[in-house]
């Protein structure tokens, strides 16, 4: 008897999960592993993330009590802003499945951790921000939802207009997670500060899917932008600043797929060198990119052929033009260790060995 081994190579959109709606009821392969490979990598390039290697850990769920311990999964807080207050730094908060209405205030040193993008809900209930990142906070958040965000400019009282994620002089991370629907002016909204968004959907939102005032060191990665109704990423800039736009899907927006919008105070008219590489962009309505930018390497104009936009199925066709066609650096690989694929879904080849005897 000879028993060896029989390789098979399964393509899969996402994450090891057939269907990106099967995330509804699950925690999931994708959510969790690429997050934890994203921040590994960006720990060891040097740049300023967070590992998920918390001192404590305290639970939220929709069937909770804030006046429980929120240590265990038996005894959850009712609402994560209660988590947040009781934990502190190098904590993390494990939000379950289900929509939690709140309007986050994050606290410095704790992370939030959800079931995935289409599990974990933050409603903001149609006032102020799902979640706003106060200055000075460092904060990882991954695997959530954010949403029905308020109207208006300062009704949150922090001075400035209202967005799904609301970022303020931080150091954030927001990885594996939904920005979607909000009112105007953004899905996400960034002053100053150095954060990292990567692998998230921005969709659907009124305005811009990402806008970046005076942010200094801000950094887009293998997100998906898509349907939102001013533009897909906006950069509002007069100064020596940075931002790194790298290996996104920018597609189907209204408007500019990135718009550098000049400060109209400003008497210097020298703008920084953005680096703009390996994007796609695709169907914005009004163009790749406007102001003074110039695009870098590798950035393509092609379809990246979803499996069902108008379904709000974002993952990958089998033949789409994006596969392996994002940055080639190793560090940037995705997790079957293939080139990494441009957008937040990379398509996946998982090689399973089974044994196979003969007799």
């Amino acid at each position: 008897m000879i028993t060896v081994g029989l390789m098979l190579a399964i393509c899969l959109g996402l994450s090891g999960r057939p269907d990106v709606r099967a995330q509804a009821a699950n925690t999931g392969f994708y959510d969790g592993s690429i997050a934890q490979q994203f921040l590994s990598r960006s720990k060891a390039a040097g740049r300023a993330v967070r590992l998920l290697t918390p001192n404590s850990f305290w639970y939220v769920a929709t069937t909770g009590d804030d006046n429980n311990s929120c240590q265990s999964s038996d005894a959850p807080c009712k609402t994560i802003q209660a988590a947040i207050t009781k934990a502190g730094a190098g904590d993390t908060v494990n939000v379950a499945a289900g929509t939690y209405q709140e309007n986050l205030v994050a606290k410095d040193g704790v992370n939030l951790s959800g079931a995935g993008m289409f599990a974990t809900i933050v409603d903001a209930g149609g006032v102020k921000q799902a979640l706003y990142v106060p200055p000075f906070v460092t904060t990882t958040i991954q695997g959530m939802a954010f949403t029905n965000s308020g109207t208006g400019y300062d009704e949150g009282g922090n001075g400035f207009a209202n967005a799904g994620v609301v970022l303020y002089y931080a150091n954030a991370t927001l990885t594996n997670c939904r920005v979607f629907n909000n009112a105007f002016f953004s899905g996400i909204l960034s002053y100053y500060g150095t954060n990292t968004y990567a692998y998230n959907l921005v969709d659907h939102n009124v305005g811009y899917g990402i806008f970046l005032s005076m942010a200094s060191n801000d950094s887009v990665q293998n997100d998906t932008i898509t349907g939102n109704t001013s533009g897909g990423v906006a950069i509002y800039s007069s100064s020596s600043i940075t931002a790194t736009i790298l290996n996104n899907i920018i597609a189907s927006n209204t408007g500019y797929g990135v718009d550098l919008i000049p400060d109209p105070t400003a008497t210097d008219p020298t703008y920084p060198a953005y680096s703009i590489d390996y994007n796609d962009f695709w169907d914005n309505s009004s163009g790749d990119v406007i102001g003074s930018i110039t695009l870098g390497t590798g950035n393509l104009a092609l379809d990246p052929k979803f499996r069902s936009a108008g379904g709000n199925d974002y993952l990958l066709q089998a033949d789409s033009p994006v596969i392996d066609m994002g940055d080639p650096a190793s560090q940037y690989n995705d997790l079957d260790g293939s080139r990494n694929d441009m957008g937040a879904f990379p398509f996946l080849v998982i090689h399973l060995y089974l044994p196979v005897v003969i007799q």
